[in-house]
């Protein structure tokens, strides 16, 4: 009976500290991984707003400077990272004060250098 005590108390105590980290998502598995993409597009749709990677909204956000930086450096044009919730939330705030298009497909267009690039928010099923 006492290791059940005990058990049960520190059972307690890692869902107390658990939840004091802010971790609860993940601890308790229902925070599902986030990634962002960007693909080089040839053809941006005429209603498409565009903007520049150095634009003030995304200039400082690191998840969307790093996936359009990997996707300019990569063979195939396209990049996908992994980002936290936080992470996400952030890029998700911040591409919210830039023109999104609402066509078909729906994302953000954005310019750097000569090649624009379409990002999308993947979340893992």
């Amino acid at each position: 009976m006492m290791e059940i005590k005990i058990g049960y108390r520190m059972a307690l105590l890692v869902i107390a500290m658990t939840i004091s980290a802010g971790c609860t998502g993940t601890f308790l598995g229902s925070d599902k991984q986030q990634y962002i993409e960007a693909q080089a597009v040839d053809d941006v749709p005429d209603d498409a707003a565009v903007t520049s990677y150095n634009h003030e909204s995304i200039a400082d956000i690191e998840p969307i400077q790093e996936v359009v930086e990997k996707a300019a450096n990569s063979d195939g044009s396209s990049a996908t990272i992994e980002v936290t919730s936080a992470e996400a939330k952030e890029a998700k705030e911040a591409l919210r004060s830039v023109p999104n298009y609402d066509g078909d497909p729906i994302g953000f267009y954005v310019r750097k250098g000569n090649q624009t690039y379409k990002i999308v928010f993947l979340k893992e099923e």
